[in-house]
C-alpha cells in the first residue's frame, strides 16, 4: 500500500525503548495507523518554526516536526506472530540496491531547528528513502 503519508513521534504511546509512531494520510490529515517502523519513499524532513520556538519557549514537547512521504511498508506497534520487527525492518532496508549511503539522522529540538545527521551534525531535508523506527535512517 503507498500513500502520502506524515509521520511524527507519538508522545503518549510507547516509552523510550519502544517508540510508537502515529502515520497521518496526506488525503485526509487523519491517523491511520501506529507503527513501530515505517519505511518511505521520496522523503521530506519538516520543522515547523513556530512549533520548534514554542518547545523552546514552554520546554514542553509537541507535534510540530515529522517525516513526509510516501508509505512503503511499516510493522505494527503490538507484537504481531511474523510480523517483522523494526530492528529486522532496518536490516533489511540497507541491504536494498538504493544508491547512496544510509546515515543515521535525528532531530531535538531543544538542539536543532532541521533534521540532523547524527555524525557531522548536518541539516538534512530530503531523502530518496527513510526507516523510522528504533532509529531512524536516510539515504544520501
Amino acid at each position: 500500500m503507498k500513500s502520502a503519508v506524515d509521520v511524527y513521534r507519538n508522545l503518549h504511546r510507547g516509552n523510550k525503548d519502544n517508540r510508537v509512531y502515529s502515520v497521518r494520510t496526506r488525503h485526509d490529515g487523519l491517523v491511520a495507523k501506529h507503527v513501530r517502523g515505517i519505511m518511505l519513499h521520496d522523503v521530506e524532513f519538516v520543522v515547523g518554526a513556530r512549533g520548534n520556538e514554542r518547545v523552546r519557549d514552554e520546554m514542553r514537547k509537541n507535534v510540530h516536526a515529522y517525516v513526509r512521504g510516501e508509505w512503503i511498508t511499516y510493522t505494527g506497534h503490538r507484537a504481531v506472530v511474523n510480523m517483522i520487527s523494526p530492528e529486522n525492518m532496518l536490516k533489511e532496508a540497507k541491504t536494498m540496491a538504493i544508491e547512496g549511503k544510509w546515515v543515521q539522522i535525528a532531530y531535538d529540538p531543544y538542539k536543532y531547528k532541521t533534521f540532523i545527521t547524527v555524525k557531522g551534525k548536518r541539516p538534512i531535508t530530503k531523502s530518496e528513502y527513510c526507516f523510522v523506527g528504533h532509529q531512524c535512517w536516510a539515504v544520501i
